[in-house]
């Protein structure tokens, strides 16, 4: 047999020749669109709904969690739901039976949510989480100031508005999560005390700031065959003018302005955790995400590509370095 198999080698040699060239190239284009990983995906194909709700756990699994998971029983192409409620937000995991139909899945997921909606407190927020597994790991780099002429704040910024929105679009990336720095915030300090002389609820305080944030439209005049739109805006980015906004009046009927029941000062948001780079202090940085069933390298590779771009258009002395890179890895 096997002598067999060496003498028709030898004699169909060009052949043999072609065939082991052909799985040469093919192994080769193989190895380009095949979903390679250093790491496998044995999580469950899954649908990810998470809610934000700043309740109690208890709260969460009673007015939210438990009705979106009795909503989302049941569907279609669902194996099972699972859900996990914590302190302000929760999760609910819908597990595929057939990975092919996420599509569909996520147009009935979507569905069985509006339908329920109104059942749910109207200000938890309901959003679908990324295609993407606990997986997709795959790049995290970090936004490092070496002349020390921006501040936590500004690096956050730009990252989540110059960085962040162009690795978003790269096919593969399900999502960028920034980590670090200081999300800035416009904070409201009130004295519960001079609410209670002036006669002043909370509740009309956030009405009145909900108000100023609103733009409200008014008739079209024509003047000189041209047509201008009138409408009403405030500037909103003045803190000076946002502390002069009537909230409401007193018993004596005198205006009540924010400045006479607190004021507005410029922070930053509540932090969990820092973002240490070489022990060298606190930088700024973005965790990128890949969909499920992508190639590590192919996405990887584009990564580096919008990354030198990004890198020409940043300010002098800030630099983005890579921190993990998981296609060094295969």
């Amino acid at each position: 047999m096997v002598t067999s198999i060496i003498r028709n080698v030898i004699r169909f040699r060009a052949i043999v020749l072609i065939l082991v060239a052909a799985g040469i190239i093919f192994s080769l284009y193989a190895i380009q669109i095949a979903p390679l990983d250093a790491i496998p995906d044995i999580s469950d194909p899954q649908i990810v709904v998470y809610v934000k709700w700043p309740r109690s756990p208890q709260l969460l699994e009673t007015e939210v969690t438990a009705p979106l998971i009795q909503a989302l029983v049941g569907s279609p192409d669902v194996q099972s739901v699972r859900g996990a409620s914590h302190m302000g937000y929760s999760f609910i995991y819908v597990i595929l039976s057939d990975p092919d139909r996420r599509g569909a899945v996520q147009e009935q997921v979507l569905q069985r949510i509006g339908a329920i909606r109104p059942q749910l407190p109207p200000d938890a927020i309901v959003t679908l989480g990324p295609n993407a597994s606990s997986m997709g790991w795959i790049y995290q780099y970090a936004l490092v100031d070496r002349e020390k002429g921006h501040d936590l704040r500004d690096l956050r910024l730009m990252n989540e508005s110059r960085i962040k929105p162009v690795l978003e679009t790269i096919p593969g990336v399900a999502e960028v999560a920034s980590v670090g720095g200081l999300e800035k915030q416009y904070q409201l300090k009130l004295f519960p005390p001079l609410l209670e002389r002036n006669g002043i609820t909370l509740r009309q305080v956030t009405d009145a700031l909900r108000l100023v944030f609103e733009e409200t439209g008014g008739r079209t005049l024509e003047v000189t065959n041209r047509d201008y739109q009138l409408r009403g805006v405030i500037n909103n980015t003045d803190i000076n003018k946002l502390e002069s906004l009537v909230v409401g009046r007193t018993r004596e009927g005198q205006a009540v302005r924010i400045r006479d029941i607190g004021y507005i000062q410029v922070g930053y948001d509540q932090r969990r955790v820092i973002a240490d780079l070489d022990g060298e202090g606190e930088v700024t940085g973005g965790i990128v995400i890949m969909e499920q069933a992508q190639n590590v390298l192919a996405v990887t590779r584009l990564l580096d590509e919008k990354l030198a771009g990004i890198r020409a258009s940043l300010p002098q002395g800030v630099d983005i370095v890579p921190a993990y890179d998981r296609s060094t890895w295969i």
